[in-house]
């Protein structure tokens, strides 16, 4: 079923899929079931993967009890996508104190 070149292609994308969904603060089963999905329908999950993993995360003004009427949008934009590591620049989910990557403290 998964042989040769392709296969191998295949089981390399689920591998990519899965790690970089979970980096980016997807849950666990979110993120395999999106290395299944390129596993076995490829020409599909993948394709759809990349192009929503490049478009920009809107901005809600609702935010759900995380901001107060007086926070500027630079700290709603903040909280709502999670904080940036200084010190390695990846994204956090939001309410994380540690880095996922380099394991940073984070402070806002």
């Amino acid at each position: 079923m998964i042989g040769g070149p392709l296969g191998a292609l295949r089981v390399l994308a689920a591998v990519y899929i899965f790690f970089d969904s979970n980096r980016r603060g997807f849950g666990l089963i979110s993120s395999i079931l999106l290395s299944l999905g390129a596993l076995y329908v490829p020409l599909v999950v993948v394709p759809l993967y990349l192009l929503f993993k490049v478009m920009p995360i809107k901005v809600s003004t609702n935010m759900g009890g995380f901001a107060s009427k007086n926070t500027s949008k630079e700290e709603q934009h903040v909280l709502t996508r999670g904080a940036l590591c200084p010190k390695c620049g990846s994204e956090n989910p939001v309410g994380t104190d540690i880095c996922r990557q380099c394991q940073n403290h984070l402070t806002l």
